[in-house]
């Protein structure tokens, strides 16, 4: 019994010199975590990606330990959420913390959120970005910033770049980049993965690679997860980038679509068609359109692309006038009446348009008495509805989408309902899906029953034009007929 308390207090006290020059993976991590905690001392912002289970966080926390333990260092470790911050790491702390003396342990402080190691003074923070913007992650310097979870970060760009890189100028500080890929596929985190990639910054660790868990344990976690073929698998515990079909907003939306599909001799009677959704924190989009009555398509021609916050009602609207005059063979002039100057359309024969637009009246009301563009306000309805019904266009094949269409193509390919299903997504890059938007008021107000073309339109006169006295000749056939006169 004494040998086995000998051998304890011995074990004890190694560990704790090692915990004092800083080192915690020799005798906590795994050995696969140990690698990665080497790899990501020795690089500049490294970019760490792993499957669920192989123990991120507890690398990632070792690492910050020891660094924060050989000399006075500022950590900021920051997680979508504040709760979940606090979770995740005061859960591993206390893991790693019990197996050291009490009085080496980092303590903790309730009030501002933060550790402390007590004989040197390093601290470190634990704020959560997603709630305020990043906004309680500000500080004034910081010598490593953990951005943990990144692929559930809403402003992953902004909070990098304008809140928490500066802390590191002085400092010659660190990022460390590390989550789990994010079923959003437009999400930043997919393109500072390709980048970290390009620079040699990247680690990646997968299901196969974990160190916790028996191959049984393993088997079972998958399958209860839909299997080894199935988007959650795939992507939480092989790190692929995949559509997950249970989430796309356009399941049925197929590559072959996108075509450049040149106008027929018909093309100046189709009625043409503008349909417009308004960001303001998101983006705004017109997409220009008509509807190919002989093939039954609608086509969509081109798109106007606005970052809401900077979009203003005469941007959008001269942008908007000059594409029509693109692709309508239309022509704008602007004239003076009462001392104002408005615009007025000159079109070609047969010309008609029809513009709609989701409820914000005040800029329809600009858009019309201003910039003589009238758009009409769109019935919505349910979102599911509107929704269902693109896709039963999009299923049909009745849409043709010009490859130029980059933003609503990248929608319709990589749009997303959130968790409850009730909701889209926001994207860095498509905001709140805004083009898609735009194209489900468009499919809801196509006038798919007239036929705009002329009946008359390509017969010779001889076959359509009666003269007064073939007229005359009939109406008597026809009256001697009636009566049997001869």
């Amino acid at each position: 019994m004494a040998e086995l308390h000998n051998r304890k207090y011995i074990r004890d006290e190694a560990r704790a010199k090692l915990w004092l020059a800083g080192d915690v993976h020799t005798w906590y991590l795994k050995p696969k975590q140990a690698t990665v905690v080497d790899f990501v001392r020795l690089t500049n912002d490294p970019f760490f990606e792993a499957s669920r289970r192989f123990g991120k966080t507890t690398s990632i926390l070792g690492y910050c330990l020891e660094e924060g333990n050989k000399r006075k260092i500022t950590i900021r470790w920051c997680e979508p959420q504040k709760n979940q911050c606090r979770e995740i790491v005061m859960t591993e702390m206390d893991l790693i913390q019990a197996k050291v003396p009490e009085a080496l342990r980092w303590k903790w402080h309730q009030v501002d959120s933060y550790y402390e190691n007590p004989w040197n003074g390093s601290r470190m923070y634990l704020r959560g970005v997603n709630e305020d913007k990043g906004e309680s992650a500000r500080g004034t310097a910081s010598d490593i910033i953990v951005c943990d979870e990144l692929g559930s970060w809403r402003y992953p760009e902004y909070i990098i770049n304008e809140i928490l890189g500066p802390q590191l100028l002085t400092t010659n500080g660190t990022f460390v980049f590390l989550g789990t890929p994010p079923r959003n596929l437009t999400h930043t985190f997919y393109a500072m993965k390709e980048l970290a990639k390009l620079e040699g910054r990247f680690v990646q660790r997968l299901i196969h690679d974990q160190e916790i868990a028996g191959p049984e344990q393993v088997e079972k976690a998958i399958q209860r997860a839909g299997g080894w073929e199935s988007p959650a698998v795939k992507r939480e515990y092989l790190c692929q980038k995949i559509t997950d079909p249970n989430f796309a907003i356009v399941p049925e939306w197929d590559e072959k679509y996108v075509e450049d599909l040149a106008p027929d001799e018909f093309f100046p009677f189709y009625l043409k068609y503008d349909s417009m959704d308004v960001g303001v924190r998101d983006l705004s989009v017109v997409l220009l359109a008509y509807y190919d009555f002989r093939r039954a398509k609608l086509v969509i021609l081109d798109e106007i692309v606005m970052n809401g916050p900077e979009m203003t009602t005469e941007k959008l609207a001269e942008a908007t006038r000059a594409k029509e005059a693109q692709y309508f063979g239309v022509k704008w002039e602007q004239y003076e009446t009462e001392g104002r100057k408005r615009w007025r359309i000159i079109a070609p024969p047969n010309f008609r348009i029809k513009r709609v637009s989701d409820v914000d009246l005040r800029l329809v009301q600009d858009m019309s008495l201003l910039h003589g563009l009238y758009f009409e306000a769109t019935d919505k309805g349910y979102l599911e509805q509107m929704v269902n019904d693109l896709r039963i266009w999009v299923g049909s094949a009745r849409l043709a989408i010009n490859p130029r269409c980059a933003n609503l193509l990248d929608c319709l390919r990589f749009g997303l309902w959130d968790e409850d299903r009730k909701a889209w997504e926001r994207s860095d890059r498509l905001g709140h899906f805004d083009a898609l938007a735009a194209l489900m008021y468009l499919v809801r107000n196509v006038d798919m029953r007239t036929n705009p073309i002329p009946s008359d339109y390509g017969k010779p006169a001889a076959d359509w034009f009666v003269t007064k006295q073939q007229q005359r000749e009939t109406t008597r056939a026809k009256f001697k007929k009636a009566f049997n006169l001869k």
